[in-house]
């Protein structure tokens, strides 16, 4: 039976779908095409780092920001070396840029579990930052939309955007709970609003968001490294530590001896 009483406002990418993936195989084949021009692959991701952090602020999380930042960072790098474009690099840049457009997410291990759970006893929304129409072809290939009403698409996240979900739907922060990977992004405007708030460390082989990081937690929330740990918390919050800070520790039962 679905208890109306509560909300939560998941978020999409790397919380609910494996987007970091995608990227990941991007910038490894750019990488890997501008060290076949004898560029060194250290200095190419640390200029590809830095150019798509700044592209970030002014196209936000725009798919069509990552071939951007290939191609500034292909064109910085011959100008520093005085060396002339190589027509099949850029058909190779153009491609990898392509390929987050083509090459959509798959969900995480327990997305599809943890969504027809907690759809049959909360309330879903969906707010999650990007490009509407493709944050909506993302959500159509995995089979989620059915489950969030509604679906939000935003430039940014801050604890306004989460507030207003709130508020349309009629829900306290009290009774609401808010999902993510990102302190930056889901935890912190979260606890700003009062909502309790879970944290998902989610965790690829190889690839982090550097401009998620340096930002730390301005309050209590809950930790797990599995989406499987979600439901244990929805079920008995009371039963489990909250935590401050990032850490290494994951999900803590409450000592109750």
């Amino acid at each position: 039976m679905k208890d109306s009483s509560q909300l939560i406002i998941f978020d999409f990418d790397d919380t609910l779908v494996d987007t970091s993936e995608r990227y990941w195989q991007a910038r490894t084949g750019f990488i890997q095409a501008l060290s076949e021009e004898g560029f060194d692959q250290e200095m190419i991701l640390d200029e590809f780092e830095k150019v798509d952090a700044s592209n970030i602020e002014t196209m936000n999380h725009s798919p069509y920001r990552y071939g951007k930042s290939m191609l500034i960072t292909y064109s910085r790098l011959l100008e520093w070396f005085n060396r002339d474009p190589s027509e099949k690099t850029l058909a190779r840049i153009e491609a990898y840029g392509h390929s987050i457009l083509e090459r959509l997410p798959e969900p995480i291990p327990g997305a599809e579990g943890l969504l027809r759970w907690t759809s049959g006893r909360f309330a879903l929304a969906l707010l999650t930052r990007g490009d509407e129409d493709f944050q909506r072809r993302k959500l159509q290939h995995v089979g989620f939309f059915h489950y969030f009403d509604p679906v939000r698409v935003v430039l940014r996240k801050d604890a306004h955007t989460f507030k207003q979900i709130m508020d349309e739907l009629e829900y306290s922060p009290e009774k609401t709970w808010i999902i993510g990977d990102s302190i930056k992004s889901d935890i912190n405007p979260g606890i700003e609003t009062g909502a309790n708030c879970i944290l998902y460390v989610y965790h690829h082989r190889y690839y982090s968001w550097q401009q998620e990081y340096g930002c730390p937690p301005i309050g209590p929330f809950y930790k797990v490294r599995s989406l499987t740990e979600i439901e244990a918390v929805l079920r008995t919050p009371s039963s489990f530590e909250m935590v401050s800070d990032f850490g290494h520790s994951a999900l803590t039962v409450k000592d109750t001896v």
